[in-house]
């Protein structure tokens, strides 16, 4: 992935690309493209020259065209929203690929620095759309973390200097994309080379934290640690299905996505997969055999200076730290001492530390590398398969938030469902996986059975109300479980409102149908004439028509 420094001249003759809109027959496009741009990263008064990612599924923004006017192009990969979701999880396989690229999950109460001339804590100036956020509660790992001045959307932006090894890493990230639920995404690459002359990454922001603040913070029940067990394998799984490995697992190379009442875990530490780091602290994930323990023995046994260590990669390694890493989660600590771990007996320890997993750990904790079990072989067996189909305690919010949704206007679907494409990615993400899991004949739909199944005896009642009348598709599905009230917060109804009115204060059927540009005129006219909405809208019945989407009256 080379450096591609883009012309003024040769980026006004590109042609503006038309604005994107969510087709209602489609009602949440999950690889929709993206009308806000809100991961542009261009900061103001810098020249960068960005690397272009623009997949086939997503087209210029009216950010971009400007951007392109002034001769930048900018790098997008994903938009995302940090919203608050509605702690919903269901752990599953991810062999049907996740098709959205979303973001982080958590909306977090962060403040937002004020930029300062000479403020040393921070890595980067923020953009105008970007601002510097600070939290004691989030491990920046390095990262300096910034939200979305519209959104409030959470992003960790890592700056690294002009270098050799750092330019290779660039270009490996270009030549291999990851691409699972449980590994952090990259949203955005900019080339600083003016300035400060810097490499900016932009990754999703996990904003629980590390995996071992979440130890910290509080207790961890078995069946949690087996949960956050299958997602750790899933995403380590999908690594070496690409022939590759890490190598340099630690506890702190997971982040915590979602704390909910089933934590939603990533792998956020993605380098080492690239380039090896040697981390001092990945040295006690190590198995007895790594030749760190090997020359540390040698050491003590002859006294002597050992060699330079050579590591090699093995996908055995990760396997084993993946075990240590659980351990560490149910106990609070190493399973052994570092300093003599060749003395550690994995059976003799799991016999003294009796857990329904243990079963599994000990096919991961061989001493010998050729008999310890694959990460594929893994998800295979009877405890994870078990912890795949574990269901959270607020599991039935989503099917609450569809009962809710049974008079919903079409103008309301329309609305809805550009908001939620826009704003509220992260959250329609763990309600893709609760689909998935509810799906158990994998034919893109949910049948009322599928759904009573889904929320057994508890929430039988609850689907009798929706009084179903066909299967519902992905697209629907969403749109009804989701949670409205991440999208009818008075900041984003009044950032749409502007888009809709044109800034002319009034929304007129025409705006909107031109704003919604596959939705069907017809319907929204009829629902114009139903509410009596008489074809324009100011932002106090906008709002007012929006919340009442439960039980929509007309407006006075």
């Amino acid at each position: 992935m080379g450096v591609c420094t883009s012309s003024t001249s040769k980026n006004n003759e590109k042609p503006k690309q038309a604005q994107t809109v969510t087709k209602i027959n489609k009602q949440i496009s999950l690889i929709g493209e993206q009308k806000n741009g809100i991961n542009q990263f261009q900061e103001n008064q810098r020249t960068i020259t960005p690397r272009r990612r623009l997949s086939q599924n997503q087209t210029a923004t009216p950010v971009q065209q400007n951007l392109v006017k002034n001769g930048t192009q900018p790098i997008r990969r994903t938009s995302h929203a940090t919203t608050m979701t509605t702690k919903t999880m269901i752990i599953q396989t991810s062999q049907i690929q996740e098709q959205q690229k979303t973001g982080s999950l958590s909306n977090l109460s962060y403040q937002r620095s004020n930029i300062r001339q000479g403020n040393k804590t921070l890595l980067v100036q923020a953009s105008k759309n970007f601002s510097i956020v600070s939290s004691k509660n989030l491990d920046n790992q390095g990262k300096t973390v910034m939200q979305h001045n519209e959104t409030g959307q959470l992003v960790q932006v890592e700056v690294l200097k002009f270098e050799s090894k750092n330019h290779e890493y660039l270009q490996k990230l270009e030549e291999i994309k990851l691409d699972n639920m449980h590994i952090v995404k990259i949203i955005d690459t900019l080339v600083d080379h003016h300035h400060k002359k810097t490499y900016q990454i932009m990754y999703e922001c996990c904003a629980g934290g590390s995996l071992s603040k979440l130890l910290e913070c509080r207790k961890l029940s078995d069946t949690t640690i087996g949960i956050i067990l299958y997602q750790m394998i899933e995403a380590l799984a999908y690594v070496h299905s690409l022939g590759l490995s890490h190598d340099e697992l630690t506890i702190d190379s997971f982040s915590v996505f979602d704390d909910s009442s089933t934590p939603f875990i990533k792998l956020s530490d993605i380098r080492s997969i690239y380039q090896l780091m040697h981390p001092k602290e990945a040295q006690q994930y190590e198995d007895p055999l790594s030749q760190k323990h090997q020359n540390h023995k040698q050491k003590n046994k002859h006294h002597e200076t050992t060699q330079v260590e050579i590591k090699n990669r093995n996908k055995s390694n990760d396997v084993w730290a993946l075990a240590v890493i659980i351990l560490q989660l149910r106990n609070k600590e190493l399973p052994y001492n570092i300093q003599k771990i060749h003395l550690f007996n994995p059976e003799e320890y799991l016999n003294n530390h009796p857990s329904e997993m243990n079963s599994l750990l000990i096919e991961m904790l061989r001493i010998n590398r050729n008999d310890r079990i694959t990460l594929k072989k893994c998800l295979e067996h009877p405890y994870l398969i078990k912890m795949k189909q574990v269901q959270p305690q607020d599991l039935l919010q989503p099917l609450k938030n569809m009962v809710k949704c049974k008079n919903m206007t079409y103008v309301h679907k329309c609305l809805f469902s550009y908001l939620l494409q826009n704003y509220a990615h992260d959250h329609l993400k763990v309600l893709t996986k609760l689909f998935m899991t509810a799906d158990t004949n994998q034919d893109g739909s949910l049948s009322l059975e599928e759904l009573k199944e889904l929320f057994s005896i508890e929430g039988k009642d609850l689907v009798e109300q929706l009084d179903l009348q066909q299967e519902l598709t992905l697209d629907e599905f969403l749109l009804l479980a989701s949670n409205k009230e991440i999208i009818l917060s008075e900041d984003i109804i009044e950032s749409n409102f502007k888009l809709l009115s044109r800034q002319s204060n009034l929304i007129t059927q025409k705006s909107m149908c031109k704003f919604l540009n596959n939705c069907n005129e017809q319907l929204i006219q009829q629902d114009f004439n139903t509410f009596n909405l008489h074809n324009i809208l100011n932002l106090k019945e906008y709002r007012e028509f929006l919340i009442n989407y439960e039980t929509p009256i007309p407006i006075a």
